[in-house]
């Protein structure tokens, strides 16, 4: 499928915009979800080209997180967790 450059960004922008995505949200607020923060470290496993991934590295990039990418060999999750210590996944 062809997708335009701006899909991504207004992707992106809308998660930032719903999910407030960044921002300093306590989890004893009622309406709390878990966002990205500045300092997360997201663990990529997901295809590259997969349009979700997509929409999440570029949410962690956006806060200033990490990414670390899997060996490419599912059986060596564990490994990959160990070594990268995640703290969001997709």
């Amino acid at each position: 499928a062809m997708i335009p450059h701006k899909a991504p960004i207004a992707l992106a922008a809308a998660t930032q915009a719903v999910g407030g995505l960044g921002k300093n949200v306590r989890p004893d607020d009622p309406v709390y979800t878990r966002t990205i923060y500045e300092g997360d470290v997201h663990c990529s496993f997901l295809p590259l080209a997969h349009s979700y991934e997509f929409t999440v590295s570029n949410s962690v990039w956006a806060v200033g997180g990490c990414i670390g990418y899997y060996q490419g060999d599912v059986l060596k999750l564990v490994d990959d967790f160990a070594e990268l210590k995640p703290t969001i996944m997709a």
